[in-house]
């Protein structure tokens, strides 16, 4: 059984995330970092636990940063994790978490341009859309696993668009008795900005790969919490104090 793991948690803040300075006090590092002319950052302005994430952002030219294991994980079930948080609903669809059998594409979550998360198995077929919409400016968290097979396969998507830690999903999507367009093993897992995209941002936190069954929350960093806002007002009475 094989798990990867990034929490971000070694990254410096506004300084470009590498394969080669993305695994110290992080977790496992990235083998592939796509950078494609974008940006891929450390964040401390926001996380979903402890104090940094990653901060993934095109410009007016089309790009497609993301990041990637290519190693480690190697089994025909698989599992990931990612917790994600956007400001604005995609003009496109935005492709995020990916599957892939070399280069071949076996599953895929979106969001899509109407406001809903949706996934695909194999190169593109639609497996499910979520019923709600998912939330802008917040944290939530999406859970992918998949089986593969070219005549009995199955995809299973959670959506945690409320509490992203929660134990029970928003909504769960699945599918079964596909085909995922290989037989495997899945040996990539892809999480960012998968889809060539202009002037758009996305933050990732706390991304997981694994083979040992569904990965569930983040476990040890405690969640991030917003600093107390104090009033000019509540400023003014103390100084006369």
């Amino acid at each position: 059984m094989a798990q990867k793991q990034n929490s971000f948690e070694g990254q410096a803040d506004g300084v470009t995330i590498t394969a080669a300075n993305s695994g110290a006090g992080s977790g496992d590092a990235w083998d592939v970092v796509n950078l494609d002319g974008s940006t891929v950052e450390g964040d401390t302005a926001l996380a979903a636990h402890g104090l940094v994430s990653a901060r993934l952002a095109t410009g007016g030219t089309a790009g497609s940063p993301y990041l990637s294991w290519t190693s480690g994980v190697s089994a025909t079930a698989v599992y990931s994790r990612a917790y994600i948080r956007t400001g604005s609903v995609p003009g496109s669809n935005l492709n995020l978490m990916r599957f892939l059998v070399g280069t071949t594409i076996v599953g895929t979550v979106r969001l899509n341009s109407s406001g809903k998360l949706a996934f695909l198995y194999s190169s593109g077929s639609l497996g499910g859309t979520s019923a709600a919409d998912f939330p802008l400016s917040q944290w939530f968290r999406v859970e992918m696993d998949e089986v593969v097979s070219t005549t009995a396969g199955s995809m299973t998507v959670r959506c945690y668009f409320g509490n992203p830690d929660d134990t029970t999903a928003t909504e769960t999507l699945s599918i079964s008795g596909v085909s995922t367009g290989s037989n495997g093993p899945v040996d990539r897992f892809r999480a960012g900005i998968i889809s060539s995209a202009a002037n758009t941002e996305l933050s990732f936190d706390g991304v997981a790969w694994s083979d040992a069954g569904p990965i569930g929350p983040v476990a040890g960093l405690a969640a991030a919490t917003p600093a107390p806002v104090v009033s000019t007002a509540a400023l003014v009475r103390a100084a006369t104090w």
